[in-house]
């Protein structure tokens, strides 16, 4: 039989576990983000904080929720949204560049897990994998790091220019999707500088599209080389492995893109990397909401955390995986490695990147 074909979607809660497992404190959930950016606002008396103060909007309000009511903004409103628009596409960026990229160097977790299949993915599940590429809904540059580590270049599904990153487009993809703080867009060129990812930087947001619920950006061909060829993945892989995103109502045009790749091509098996409670939900305390399964029910084959065949295999309890998932599923992947072949738990590169955290 064939090795299965995966693609992987890489969400902040990947980001967050690699964290968490380096012991580097950082929140970079959305309830952290929305309260650091409604403090940063206040100590500068800025729009966006008078304007909650005005309204009466709880200050842990969902920044994407209202970068989102700010998105189409008419002639007539201009002069007083746009500058709010404008403070807030700021705010956001400058914490998640200086919670994630001030913080991390090495994305240890994730160059592990490009390792892994770059050298030992014929012992992968039951008949080797093969992973086709990643896809991210995560703005920072940790992707990148790890395939400059693993693979010592990127493919991000469009020719490019740098000084600091190497195109190899024969790897498999690494997809951003919503675009990347490193990237600068003009005249439909793409340019990938670390010197794009600074706090202070004057960014125009070319290349990068500020949350919304109107995420799927048309309007230039590096963006929509980036979407049809994660359609193109995603109609060809066998699993979609999801990996920190809870995939939020926020993430409507990344959902019907997963469901139309679907429809196209076939239903191809969703298996989520993310705690229990976020897939499933809990029904003994609804006030958390509901899980991916029960708000995603036309997505065919989603298989929450204890239904993954590794975990099954290795008898993993899914409660004392909830404190960090990412890293406790890698390394039972690894367990599945070793126990088909000579141990890698003496390997060097998994050594120094996973085993010294």
């Amino acid at each position: 039989m064939s090795p299965k074909k995966i693609v992987y979607l890489i969400g902040a809660g990947a980001i967050q576990g690699e964290m968490e497992y380096q012991g580097i404190e950082s929140n970079i959930t959305m309830n952290g983000i929305s309260n650091n950016v409604y403090n940063e606002s206040q100590k500068i008396d800025g729009e966006y904080y008078r304007l909650l103060e005005n309204f009466g909007i709880p200050k842990d309000q969902d920044i994407e929720l209202m970068m989102s009511l700010f998105e189409n903004i008419t002639e007539f409103g201009a002069n007083v949204l746009g500058p709010i628009n404008e403070e807030l596409r700021k705010l956001f960026r400058s914490y998640l560049i200086s919670e994630i990229s001030g913080k991390m160097d090495t994305p240890r977790l994730l160059s592990s897990l490009l390792y892994i299949h770059s050298k030992f993915n014929r012992y992968m599940g039951a008949e080797g994998e093969e992973m086709l590429g990643i896809l991210t809904i995560n703005y920072d540059s940790m992707l990148e790091a790890a395939f400059m580590r693993v693979y010592g270049g990127i493919n991000c599904g469009n020719d490019f220019i740098s000084s600091g990153f190497k195109m190899d487009n024969s790897l498999p993809q690494l997809l951003k999707l919503h675009g990347s703080f490193n990237w600068k867009i003009q005249d439909n060129k793409l340019e990938i500088s670390n010197e794009f990812e600074q706090e202070e930087y004057e960014d125009d947001y070319s290349g990068w599209i500020p949350p919304s619920v109107y995420k799927k950006p048309s309007e230039t061909i590096i963006f929509r080389n980036v979407w049809n060829k994660a359609n193109e993945l995603l109609i060809d892989c066998d699993v979609l492995r999801v990996v920190g995103s809870s995939l939020r109502n926020e993430d409507w045009p990344l959902i019907s893109l997963i469901f139309s790749s679907q429809i196209l091509g076939k239903v191809f098996d969703i298996e989520l990397i993310i705690p229990q409670q976020s897939a499933v939900g809990d029904e003994t305390h609804p006030e958390f909401g509901q899980g991916v399964m029960q708000r995603l029910t036309f997505l065919g084959n989603i298989k929450p955390l204890s239904n993954i065949p590794i975990i099954r295999d290795f008898g993993e309890s899914v409660e004392a995986m909830a404190a960090n998932v990412f890293f406790h599923w890698l390394n039972m992947k690894i367990n599945e490695i070793d126990r088909k072949t000579a141990s890698i738990s003496e390997d060097l590169f998994l050594s120094e990147m996973l085993y010294r955290g």
